[in-house]
């Protein structure tokens, strides 16, 4: 059985003291749980009787009415009894208020400190508190600084090493020529080209051509082979795997107008590169795709010294070197080299009348801004200069 208490209280501190059971028989109270009062004067030595809402408690008697010794008193659960330490008082009611008041007093007295106290004491738990969140604020202030300090570099590690790692295109594939010259039963006799991609992805992503961002065949006509078996033996594989990447990507989204009934032209091309393998040995393994390593520098210089190029001035397949946010090279077509310097331009705009709390439309192409300064304004109208999608402009000034 869990022990119990009776709570004891005097001059405001409160103390408990253990409850005893025996089977005894007593006229008053609660006779089988009592607290004995030599316990009580453990806690308090000068004890002598106990009251409850001011009412006296008695002390426990025997059926014929004698006090029990040692004295106890009945067991009152979850209440708090008084602590009186002095004998009945047999004195005029001034001695007996006076007292009183006395005791009233220090009892007062004691609960203002202890109330005081514990204000002090919330106070410093707070004032810590804040202190904590100061700190934890700092520190993440500094993790973020090194975070984007950490971003910046690895974008500019990351910069430096692949423009002059990819200095030319690097995804491209095979596709034939004319397509209804084309025998399945003499695939090698058809003539292909290769086929720069576009690389287009969330870098160039907008709203209005949201459709057109995956990976596809750029405008081009395509560029004759000057030796096919050394091309082949190069990239004969490295082809084959974006072949069948492109393959798998269905719909393929792009400007493919140019290339009519692409899911055939792939799969013809993939015919090809297989009918090269198995007909010559030096071939025999661009059809293994277990094995592939991506494509360096030096191999792309090499592929530019492959084909017949009559586009003298212009890049391969017509594509544009941009760099993301992250420092990678990626060569795009110029619907999306556009796009992705118009978003620039856009976020911008965007940070410029944040920052001057307006409110920038994009739906609209609407600006509402108040300026408030003649700095603030020749800031904003450079910005404006640059930018391509605003098509109506409120603004308030307000300065003198």
């Amino acid at each position: 059985m869990t022990q119990q208490y009776q709570q004891f209280r005097k001059a405001g501190i409160i103390e408990e003291v253990g409850v005893r059971t025996a089977s005894i028989s007593a006229s008053n109270g609660n006779s089988s749980y009592y607290v004995c009062l030599q316990d009580i004067q453990d806690v308090f030595p000068d004890a002598q009787r106990f009251k409850l809402d001011e009412h006296p408690i008695l002390f426990l008697q025997d059926s014929n009415g004698n006090r029990i010794k040692p004295p106890c008193i009945a067991f009152y659960p979850d209440t708090i009894l008084d602590v009186i330490t002095d004998g009945p008082q047999v004195c005029n009611s001034n001695s007996s208020s006076n007292s009183s008041s006395s005791s009233l007093k220090t009892t007062t007295d004691l609960m203002l400190e202890t109330k005081e106290n514990d204000k002090k004491m919330l106070d410093l738990l707070l004032e810590a508190k804040k202190k904590d969140e100061e700190m934890l604020k700092l520190q993440q202030q500094a993790l973020d600084r090194l975070a984007t300090l950490q971003r910046h570099a690895n974008a500019i590690l990351i910069q430096n090493f692949e423009l002059h790692e990819y200095p030319i295109p690097r995804l491209f594939i095979i596709l034939p020529v004319d397509t209804t010259k084309w025998d399945p039963r003499n695939v090698l006799g058809s003539k292909v080209r290769p086929h720069f991609l576009c690389e287009c992805g969330e870098h160039t992503a907008t709203i209005s051509k949201s459709n057109q961002n995956q990976i596809h065949i750029a405008k081009h006509e395509g560029y004759d082979i000057r030796n096919s078996t050394e091309f082949f033996r190069k990239y004969g594989k490295y082809m084959l795997i974006l072949l069948h990447s492109l393959k798998m990507k269905s719909p393929l989204t792009a400007s493919l107008a140019s290339i009519p009934k692409l899911d055939v032209c792939i799969n013809s091309s993939i015919k090809y590169i297989e009918a090269l393998s198995n007909k010559y040995s030096v071939l025999s393994k661009i059809n293994k795709i277990d094995e592939c390593e991506a494509l360096e520098g030096a191999d792309l210089w090499q592929l530019e010294k492959s084909l017949e190029n009559n586009d003298e001035g212009k890049q391969l397949g017509n594509l544009y070197r941009i760099t993301t946010k992250t420092g990678h090279v990626k060569w795009v077509c110029l619907d999306h080299y556009c796009w992705t310097y118009i978003e620039a331009e856009q976020q911008v705009l965007e940070k410029a009348v944040e920052l001057n709390g307006g409110e920038y439309d994009l739906h609209l192409g609407k600006v509402i801004i108040r300026l408030k300064s003649k700095a603030t304004a020749e800031e904003l109208f450079d910005t404006l200069a640059n930018a391509r999608c605003v098509y109506e402009l409120d603004i308030a000034f307000d300065w003198n």
